[in-house]
């Protein structure tokens, strides 16, 4: 390995074997000093140059997951894309960048989408825990009303539910 230092003609297959050898194994031998980074530094232009073809050949899947609204294969794809960077270091192109931005895009907004549900489910929850518990008027009422402020369709069941306990309190309270 100390001899790809130096070797112009390894190859970048070799240097990938090198390095991750580097970095994973634990060495009997002292590994001299700098070695590593050494090898990193002959490595990493030889990663940029292919960047940009695996930029591209990423682009075409996530344009094509995108069309499908394949929330996965998309993740996946966005992982690889960020590992490309993260490997070389190198940017893509900005027309690549306007190819994967809509799908990036829509995987955001599915995340939120699931955020803001997750958070509805919650206060739904909620109001039903309060209902089995009993618990005072002015708290199912305070409940239910961030249930509707929230813009989501509440279940019925659980607001007529809500309706029915905060009527019987009434009325047992006169």
């Amino acid at each position: 390995i100390a001899e790809m230092r130096t070797d112009a003609s390894a190859s970048r297959a070799e240097l990938e074997e090198a390095f991750t050898a580097l970095a994973t194994r634990q060495w009997v031998a002292p590994v001299p000093r700098g070695l590593k980074d050494e090898i990193y530094h002959r490595l990493k232009p030889l990663r940029a140059e292919e960047a940009g073809d695996r930029y591209a050949e990423l682009a075409a899947q996530i344009h094509d997951a995108s069309a499908l609204m394949d929330r996965d294969a998309l993740e996946r794809l966005e992982a690889a894309w960020a590992a490309v960077f993260h490997e070389t270091g190198r940017m893509p192109s900005q027309d690549l960048q306007a190819v994967v931005a809509p799908g990036f895009a829509w995987l955001g907004t599915a995340a939120e989408e699931d955020r803001r549900q997750s958070e509805f489910d919650g206060m739904v929850e909620r109001l039903e825990r309060a209902l089995d518990g009993r618990q005072p008027v002015a708290e199912v009422e305070r409940l239910l009303a961030a249930l509707r402020d929230s813009g989501r369709s509440a279940p019925e069941g659980v607001v007529a539910r809500a309706h029915a306990w905060i009527d019987a309190e009434r009325d047992r309270a006169r």
